[in-house]
């Protein structure tokens, strides 16, 4: 029995800095190459992406889940190798005027990680000499490699092209590579200037928004924009040769935007200014840049793999737009992003790397089927925090069938149930749901529960078996990480899931997969004739998804939801 336990965010640098050292920290335990618990450090700390902390309580969820000490962990993995920044800084430009000595940013920052490392062992409660025996459990994943296995290994193939893009880790950016069996062999990296995610996120910052937090506000503004802007010019690929540069001169200090793309595209919005159609043209041309040239580098790894699938992670495999984009062209007959493609997914992705570098041919390989890795809370543990906020609640025999007829009775209902799901997606344990049918319904939610943008879109959690009826050539997406094209004959029957583009992001639903779930959109389908609910994350605008019964009424009493099913109770006002 072979125990892994995988960390990712690197735990220094400041949440409100121009440049931070490791965000969306996680930990997650693998046990003889099985995922069996994992999750999110925002959602234990309630601080949306938790940059500069490390992953503490999550590491101890983890443990305690598995009832073990930390020293019955056989091995601990990092998303990050320190020694490759000064390895890929002799063949790069430096990727911030803030880092000149890399050699001295190395020694400086590995030496604060180990630190953090050992301080485990604190949070264990072990004493000071634990923690130099956790440090030799520590081994060291590049972090293009932990973002490789985190989709390949969990995706079920048994040979697949692999795509990793994001910002950087170690100074690279973009990476090919090819799975194989228990095996992952990297054909070719990109290193800094040359980032998409970097790159996007330049424009996310450009456009008013917040900077490696508001990439998917772009993505939803997007298809309100239209054709017209050229900035083709700045992304050159060569599909031959599968290689790409990025315009530098886009670039200001910590790749902000600089003064030269103001003079290109006009001055930046500034955040809370009005968003005209130049904005909305411009997210349009960015989402479509972007799509255009990674399908030119992909069409180049599926010819250099002989492959018909692909995996994707890192970053940018948050872009849903761009993976559905992907999809669909004819060239690809299966593609898999997991529920968690940017660093946080680093956190199994390095643990199964190691398991895999460490068993070979004879390690077991696992089919990432269950998202509901995280902390779950008892009826008992439920009512005590319903008593503490002196809530008006019932007991109910069918939460399933309870929340069926009042969603279709077009209450807006937070729903609580089982393990916390692992991503950033609302998948069934910690959601909101209401009725699709309504065409006010986006607009709701948007102003009185979820505080955001109007032009925000909501999804739909679907029954699996009705996916040919609603949407153009679909096939399994269980995480909401790729997008179909809506059938134009239904789109008016479920309007407040269909995007302004026509495109839907569903998360398909399998009986085995969340009965609970399951059971509830049936009874719905059996009341509206419509197999699917909205679906949106538990949660308010800033804030992460809801994890205790506690946070669950806190979010509960401060928004406009009409009810909260939470274990098998009904909340009310």
């Amino acid at each position: 029995m072979v125990y892994i336990l995988g960390i990712a965010g690197a735990g220094f640098g400041e949440p409100n800095a121009k440049s931070t050292v490791g965000h969306d920290p996680a930990a997650a335990l693998i046990k003889d190459g099985k995922i069996i618990c994992a999750v999110e450090e925002e959602r234990l700390i309630r601080q949306k992406h938790a940059t500069g902390h490390f992953p503490y309580k999550s590491i101890k969820f983890c443990l305690d889940y598995a009832g073990i000490d930390i020293e019955e962990v056989d091995y601990i993995t990092s998303y990050i190798n320190f020694e490759l920044f000064r390895k890929n800084s002799l063949r790069r430009i430096d990727f911030s005027e803030g880092i000149k000595n890399w050699a001295l940013w190395e020694k400086v920052y590995k030496r604060k990680y180990l630190n953090l490392v050992k301080r485990i062992a604190v949070h264990c409660k072990k004493d000071e000499a634990a923690g130099e025996r956790i440090l030799k459990k520590l081994r060291f994943v590049n972090h293009h490699d932990a973002h490789a296995a985190s989709s390949f290994f969990t995706s079920g193939f048994e040979e697949a092209a692999i795509l990793t893009i994001d910002g950087s880790g170690e100074g690279v950016c973009t990476t090919f590579s090819q799975g194989r069996g228990n095996s992952i062999k990297k054909l070719k990296e990109f290193y800094l200037p040359h980032t998409f995610g970097g790159f996007y996120s330049m424009f996310t910052e450009y456009l008013g928004f917040k900077p490696n937090n508001d990439e998917y506000k772009v993505m939803g503004l997007a298809p309100y924009g239209k054709p017209g802007i050229d900035m083709a010019d700045l992304i050159n690929v060569d599909e031959e040769k599968g290689e790409y540069t990025i315009e530098s001169k886009c670039f200001g200090k910590f790749y902000r935007y600089s003064s030269w793309l103001e003079k290109r595209f006009g001055p930046a919005r500034k955040p809370g200014e009005e968003m005209t159609q130049h904005h909305k043209d411009l997210a349009y041309a960015l989402q479509d840049l972007l799509q255009q040239s990674v399908l030119k580098l992909v069409k180049y790894l599926m010819r250099k793999t002989g492959s018909r699938k692909l995996c994707i992670a890192g970053g940018v495999g948050m872009n849903t737009k761009l993976s559905g984009f992907l999809q669909r062209q004819d060239f690809i007959d299966d593609l898999f992003v997991n529920p968690s493609p940017g660093d946080n997914g680093t956190s199994f992705g390095s643990a199964l790397w190691l398991y895999y570098q460490l068993t070979g041919s004879n390690g077991k390989r696992y089919l990432f089927d269950d998202p509901y890795l995280g902390p779950e809370y008892s009826d008992d543990e439920i009512e005590i925090a319903l008593k503490q906020a002196k809530a008006k609640y019932k007991k109910i025999d069918d939460p399933s069938m309870e929340a069926a007829k009042l969603v279709a009775q077009g209450k807006i209902i937070g729903w609580f149930q089982g393990r916390l799901e692992w991503g950033a997606r609302a998948l069934g344990a910690r959601s909101i749901i209401a009725d699709p049918r309504d065409p006010n319904m986006k607009d709701k939610v948007n102003a009185a529960i979820k505080f955001r943008e109007a032009f925000r879109p909501f999804c739909p959690s679907m029954l699996y078996e009705a996916k040919e009826d609603y949407f153009e050539h679909p096939y399994d997406s269980p995480f909401m990480t790729l997008t179909f094209i809506c059938k134009e004959e239904k789109r008016s029957e479920i309007p407040s899931v269909v995007h302004v583009d026509g495109t839907v992001r569903p998360q398909l639903v399998k009986k085995e997969s969340n009965e609970k779930y399951y059971r509830m959109i049936e009874e719905f389908s059996k009341i509206s004739s419509v197999p699917l609910v909205m679906n949106t994350s538990f949660n308010v605008r800033g804030e992460p998804v809801v994890c205790t019964p506690r946070d669950a009424l806190r979010t509960f009493f401060c928004c406009g939801l009409d009810c909260l099913i939470i274990g098998d109770f009904l909340v009310s006002k």
